[in-house]
């Protein structure tokens, strides 16, 4: 396994696809370790990582401050699904003065359209992440597979999860 960036706060063992840092690392990180095992018939494949916290994507970056690119990509599907902010506010019960404010707020999800928007977000999040995962890895070995990650029972019954990883990764357990 690799440490391919680091974790974001309150979600165990998921880094942010989003923030450039963690995909160059990755590249590098592939280059090096990767690269030299790409034409070894011993071997198998990759494992990534485990009992990763993905359940808890949809609760923790809307909590997260701009820092964070995947705060910044939030806020920015928002702002282009809803256009104006009296749009978003009306959608999630809030009462912020801009989207650039909603980078550094916390949004909490108390409304039907808040928790479908984060849905859509949290697929998008884990297309990121594996697409990004994957397109680096490939780039260096095309020979093995992509084992993936082992999940917890709770993580694994999320079919959004499941479907969108399940397009990028040979095995999963």
């Amino acid at each position: 396994t690799w440490t391919l960036g680091p974790a974001l706060p309150g979600i165990r063992g998921v880094f942010d696809p989003f923030d450039e840092k963690n995909l160059t690392k990755m590249g590098d990180l592939f280059s090096k370790s990767v690269a030299e095992q790409a034409d070894d018939p011993l071997l198998i494949g990759y494992f990534l990582d485990n009992e990763q916290g993905f359940e808890d994507i949809p609760r923790a970056i809307p909590a997260l401050p701009g820092k964070h690119a995947c705060k910044r990509e939030l806020v920015a599907r928002l702002q282009a699904k809803y256009k104006e902010i009296a749009a978003f506010n009306t959608a999630w019960g809030l009462d912020a003065v801009s989207f650039e404010a909603l980078a550094e707020r916390g949004l909490p999800l108390t409304t039907q359209d808040a928790f479908a928007d984060m849905q859509a977000y949290t697929e998008h999040f884990i297309d990121a992440y594996y697409r990004s995962i994957t397109s680096a890895f490939r780039k260096v070995d095309k020979n093995h597979m992509l084992i993936g990650n082992r999940w917890q029972p709770g993580t694994a019954n999320s079919e959004t999860l499941c479907r969108v990883a399940g397009t990028y990764m040979d095995v999963i357990s």
